[in-house]
């Protein structure tokens, strides 16, 4: 079977620019472009089994998500401009590259990337997603795949659905119901009070579902009895704020890609943004050598 790959460009590009930062040129930030270029192209070397890639941006903070819950990602850190400047850039390397990029506004990337992936598996495609957003963990099946983002695309992991549970403890069609109990604070989402992850499992594990351990509420201890019905508003809230939404109206062209990292359109804009070393495979003699060797090796 084909295969695509979708990728959360904002946890992509922001991964290359915080592992850059060090190196930027303040007068002239082009780290997050560069570096983002060299994981694409590092990733793709290495995997070159893909009909298609897609990227999924965010627009802004405002989602749909905060208008029933305030509170949602409110301690994030303000985005850096230098980052913001740089995003466009991204974007436009991409068109040159011939990737798809989708964004819609009120909706997140990872709303977008479950709805590639809810209609590339209509059309019997395999899929595998880049991010390091673990909301994303929902979308695993047995045709979908999750390699997560950390400090190196050369130390990138894969879960799948194979090995899920022995990571998580839970299989992925529970991951909603499990951060909606225990909480998420990557998203500010609080859970149920004093119902941490251990606690959280072991209901699931017993119980399968959300929907079934309130149906069964009464065979639990009183406390985690009162804790549960006090917050069982909030809970079913929590749960409709992690779930994903599979059905967005983006048009996807599936017809198979061809990537040439070398084409006229990209060397041009290697030029105009002095990145040497990505129009050639040697190693790098410049300030770029540094980032290379930090986030490729």
């Amino acid at each position: 079977m084909k295969k695509i790959l979708l990728i959360d460009g904002n946890s992509f590009f922001f991964r290359a620019f915080f592992g850059s930062i060090t190196m930027m040129d303040k007068n002239n930030p082009t780290n997050g472009v560069y570096t983002s270029i060299r994981m694409l192209k590092k990733f793709l070397n290495s995997h070159q089994d893909y009909h298609q890639v897609f990227f999924c941006f965010d627009i802004s903070r405002k989602n749909f998500r905060r208008s029933f819950f305030k509170n949602y990602k409110i301690n994030r850190k303000p985005t850096p401009p230098a980052l913001i400047k740089q995003l466009p850039i991204f974007k436009d390397f991409l068109t040159k590259l011939k990737i798809q990029f989708f964004q819609m506004e009120d909706y997140e990337a990872d709303d977008l990337i479950a709805t590639a992936v809810t209609q590339s598996l209509q059309k019997n495609f395999i899929v595998d997603i880049i991010s390091s957003d673990h909301d994303l963990l929902q979308m695993i099946t047995s045709k979908t795949s999750l390699f997560l983002l950390n400090s190196s695309i050369s130390k990138i992991k894969k879960i799948t659905n194979e090995n899920f549970i022995e990571k998580f403890k839970i299989r992925p069609n529970q991951i909603i119901d499990y951060k909606a109990m225990a909480g998420d604070k990557s998203d500010d989402i609080p859970g149920i009070t004093n119902v941490g992850p251990k606690t959280a499992i072991k209901l699931l594990s017993e119980y399968d579902s959300l929907d079934k351990i309130y149906a069964k509420i009464k065979k639990l201890p009183l406390p985690l009895q009162q804790k549960l019905q006090a917050q069982k508003k909030d809970v079913m809230m929590f749960k409709k704020i992690i779930q994903l939404v599979p059905n967005l109206p983006i048009k996807i062209d599936f017809s198979e890609l061809k990537i040439d990292f070398f084409n006229k359109k990209c060397v041009d804009f290697y030029k105009k943004y002095n990145f040497k070393s990505l129009m050639s495979n040697n190693r790098t003699t410049s300030k770029h050598s540094q980032i290379q060797k930090k986030f490729f090796s």
